[in-house]
């Protein structure tokens, strides 16, 4: 899974169906009430991690790899990075 951080995001559908919960003191984890499955969390009240898979149109270009030692058989993606 990839992820970004972000200081702000709008959830476009499904705002409804999230179950938020807090994973960890000041730490909120968004998830779908309906599949379970994740969707955004709440880091402080300035940050936000997704899952790049969740967001609309070409939001963020990859520049770099990280955890590649952990990946098991996945293909790297971006062999430029």
């Amino acid at each position: 899974m990839q992820l970004a951080i972000f200081p702000a995001l709008e959830v476009l559908k499904g705002g409804d169906d999230l179950i938020r919960y807090e994973g960890s003191a000041g730490v909120f984890r968004n998830s779908c009430n309906k599949c379970g499955s994740f969707c955004y969390k709440q880091i402080g009240p300035d940050t936000l991690v997704a899952p790049l898979g969740a967001l609309s149109g070409d939001v963020v270009k990859p520049t770099c790899h990280i955890f590649v030692k952990d990946k098991g058989n996945q293909a790297i993606m971006f062999d430029d990075l």
